[in-house]
């Protein structure tokens, strides 16, 4: 089975695997990205180790990597970052508010809530760790440490997608932006098919309540982020439950995006 941390990228820059890609992101007229940023696989692979990220965490870290990208690339863990707070309000779907209470607790939610993370390239290892080392505000202006784990991943990076920041800034549910996010692994491969069982679809999602049935999770929370993936990005997506339910409970999932949307609507995003 295909699994985020062992799959073969989706896109590749050059022939040499190590090539740390330059994003191609842009400020619309509303001055929000759009465009494709790298995305290093790994990073994609993490895991929210208690709930999962909330809209506006989703969006901020989204925006934060495509501030720092071309950055990152000689960056120190100690390194901060920079932007107005204006700006960051923007990114998130706040720009109508002149509080910064949404953002600073989107910050807040990056910089306290755990994930696992790959603890080194090829290390079948994972650590624990923040999205966000900490961060601080003042005279309109935050700024920001990434912790070291997230700065390697960003540095090094073997395998990589492109990342259509658009479309994710579009989606309205935090189920949606992550399952958008795993997905775009195998948007853009030969045979885009991703099987995975359903208790590690879960995990990578976040949804690992224990009284919540996997046929639940099933209706009530990926069918209709999968539709709001699917109009979002123009993709045809077939879903096939294995074994087939009729016979025996299905145990994993097998998602195929059809190849003839597929290439003209990655190459638009």
């Amino acid at each position: 089975m295909n699994t985020i941390t062992n799959t073969q990228p989706a896109y590749s820059g050059k022939d040499d695997p190590f090539h740390r890609p330059s994003s191609s992101v842009k400020l619309n007229d509303d001055n929000r990205y759009v465009g494709n940023i790298p995305r290093p696989l790994l990073l994609i692979g993490r895991e929210a180790t208690l709930k999962p990220m909330s809209l506006n965490a989703c969006r901020l870290f989204d925006a934060m990597l495509a501030i720092t990208w071309e950055t990152l690339e000689t960056a120190q863990p100690s390194t901060y970052f920079c932007t107005k707070g204006s700006f960051l309000r923007r990114q998130i779907g706040q720009s109508n508010r002149r509080s910064n209470d949404r953002l600073d607790a989107a910050f807040d939610e990056l910089a306290t809530s755990s994930h696992r993370l790959p603890s080194a390239l090829g290390s079948p290892e994972f650590c624990e760790t923040t999205l966000v080392k900490d961060w601080a505000k003042g005279g309109g202006i935050h700024s920001w440490r990434f912790p070291a784990e997230v700065v390697a991943l960003c540095q090094h990076v073997p395998l990589w997608i492109k990342y259509p920041i658009g479309t994710a800034f579009s989606l309205q549910q935090p189920l949606a932006h992550r399952l958008h996010e795993l997905l775009s692994v195998f948007a853009g491969r030969q045979w885009p098919i991703w099987t995975v069982p359903i208790t590690e679809l879960r995990r990578l999602l976040g949804c690992t309540k224990p009284d919540m049935s996997d046929r639940t999770f099933l209706r009530e929370q990926l069918r209709p982020a999968l539709i709001a993936v699917a109009r979002a990005r123009g993709w045809p997506i077939h879903v096939d439950l294995l074994p087939d339910p009729r016979i025996l409970p299905p145990h994993a999932i097998r998602f195929t995006i059809h190849k003839s949307q597929t290439a003209t609507t990655a190459e638009a995003a």
